[in-house]
């Protein structure tokens, strides 16, 4: 069974930013500090994640998720990639070549069995960015740990010390959000809203509620649900 992990590694949720809901144009799901971040990557990574759940499915523990769930941490994950490389270029981050060479090795054997031939270029440029940022951003958490002299700080702890340094340095950037993403009071997509009706239905209101049924899911209809 392929594990789509290529696709989880962008997915993996963290602490983002207080982001403003509107200003993007076509084709652009977000902009951050100027960087527009493509409607096209979000499909990219909708598709291949929403391929592994597809294949999950009926497997213990399988639950059927909305493909709009997995469209907004698509674009949770492309925001943290790109204020990562924002970061590093504003603080000097290096990276460990050693380790970015060895995890692209390693994705390029899982784009040749889990991606379609025409989106491995695509994949390939998303998951390079994703992770030559974070690396950059555990040697920059990492300098700041050893100036407080912990000796031996573990890679968990380098990128938490970052994102601390990040979240104050990324409060003068101005991120905007497609509307579409559902983004609520902290601009995060996902956390508002995510209809542009009054839900009538007991279906309806599960739709919009922010912890629906578990089984909720189960009655949408197929090109909204992935699993």
């Amino acid at each position: 069974m392929k594990t789509h992990r290529i696709a989880a590694i962008v997915l993996t949720p963290v602490a983002l930013l207080a982001l403003s809901g509107c200003g993007t144009h076509a084709g652009v799901s977000a902009t951050v500090d100027g960087t527009k971040i493509s409607t096209s990557d979000v499909d990219l990574l909708t598709r291949v994640q929403c391929d592994g759940l597809d294949q999950a499915q009926g497997s213990s523990g399988a639950t059927t998720t909305p493909v709009a769930v997995v469209r907004q941490q698509a674009l949770n994950g492309l925001i943290d990639s790109v204020l990562n490389e924002k970061f590093a270029a504003a603080k000097g981050g290096a990276y460990d070549k050693a380790a970015y060479r060895a995890e692209m090795n390693q994705v390029e054997q899982q784009l040749l069995t889990e991606v379609p031939k025409n989106d491995q270029d695509q994949m390939r440029a998303v998951i390079a960015q994703f992770d030559k940022g974070q690396l950059q951003a555990q040697e920059i958490g990492r300098r700041e740990l050893l100036k407080q002299g912990v000796a031996k700080p573990s890679a968990d702890e380098d990128l938490n010390a970052a994102y601390t340094l990040r979240a104050d340095w990324a409060k003068a950037l101005k991120i905007t959000v497609d509307p579409a993403y559902a983004p609520g009071k902290s601009g995060l997509p996902g956390t508002g809203d995510r209809s542009v009706s009054k839900p009538i239905s007991d279906f309806a209101k599960q739709g919009v509620a922010s912890q629906p049924a578990t089984t909720w899911a189960d009655g949408l209809p197929k090109v909204q649900k992935c699993g």
